[in-house]
């Protein structure tokens, strides 16, 4: 098996990448509202994008508009939008669990929508992974309504990426310059977050450098270069590799939210975090066996 190593080593800095965001995100909403700050963070990494294009003399007009459009709303307006939404009401180690469900979801809805037939493996992982999400959920304790809203805004947002990728996967054949996709479907999707911000939440901000360095950080990293990396990474490895990043990024966030945020689990959100993980990894090694 030939496995592009550029690819595959900015897969795992990726990994790290997503992984503290989940901590740096929920300490930035502190400062200003949620939604407004997907905006920025996504508007900005679009931004940084084009000029990238322009410095490079590359075209900046938007080709294959549906494509961009429809990506645009499921990959930054419903799946940024919606998983900082779920850090307002749900703790972040918690959250990144919930949103990294994506790949069970891809292969729920890639069966039915790509005709990908899931084998025994993937069968079994699932099963293993909604075992696990129906323990972090503990729906027996649903009592605190903002707790159970942070948890569903998690799972839409896993869902929404789930069908970013199914839509990027049946249009791979389209000849796409990976950065100006990426600096118009995250400009699109900032616009569908601004318009909920604007239709929902009131505008304030209380100065920090914790908020600018979030911004920045967001902006760069993990928008604009993610993006671009997560790209980059779907043309030339393996779809089971994507799950690396699925497998790593939930434990870097949940580590990273216990020793910065003091955040704890209890024992139905440990032992459910961890058939998660035990799903991702049967599904991982199944794809890498495969490929």
């Amino acid at each position: 098996m030939n496995i592009d190593k550029k690819a595959f080593f900015l897969l795992i800095l990726l990994s790290f990448i997503w992984g503290y965001n989940w901590v740096l995100m929920k300490q930035s909403i502190q400062y200003m509202p949620e939604l407004y700050f997907a905006f920025f963070r996504s508007i900005l990494g679009s931004f940084l994008l084009f000029s990238i294009l322009a410095f490079n003399k590359k075209s900046l007009k938007l080709k294959h508009v549906k494509y961009v459009s429809v990506l645009g709303l499921l990959q930054t307006t419903g799946f940024v939008g919606l998983t900082i939404l779920a850090l307002k009401f749900a703790k972040a180690g918690k959250t990144a669990i919930l949103v990294y469900s994506m790949p069970f979801w891809l292969v729920l809805f890639s069966w039915k929508i790509l005709r990908e037939i899931p084998d025994r493996k993937e069968i079994v992982s699932n099963i293993v992974a909604f075992i696990g999400l129906s323990l972090v959920l503990e729906p027996w304790r649903m009592v605190d309504g903002k707790g159970v809203l942070g948890d569903v805004l998690a799972i839409l947002s896993g869902i929404s990426w789930a069908f970013a990728v199914i839509w990027q996967k049946k249009h791979r054949s389209l000849a796409l310059d990976i950065v100006a996709i990426n600096a118009w479907q995250m400009l699109i999707g900032s616009v569908g977050i601004l318009f909920f911000a604007i239709l929902f939440e009131k505008f304030y901000i209380k100065f920090s450098y914790l908020l600018l360095f979030g911004i920045i950080y967001n902006a760069v990293l993990a928008n604009a270069l993610a993006w671009v990396i997560w790209s980059y990474a779907i043309k030339r490895l393996p779809s089971g590799f994507m799950g690396l990043t699925m497998l790593l990024t939930p434990v870097i966030g949940m580590i990273s939210s216990m020793i910065i945020l003091k955040e704890r689990m209890d024992i139905y959100e440990i032992i459910g975090s961890s058939l998660i993980v035990l799903g991702l990894l049967i599904n991982t090694l199944d794809h890498i066996r495969k490929a």
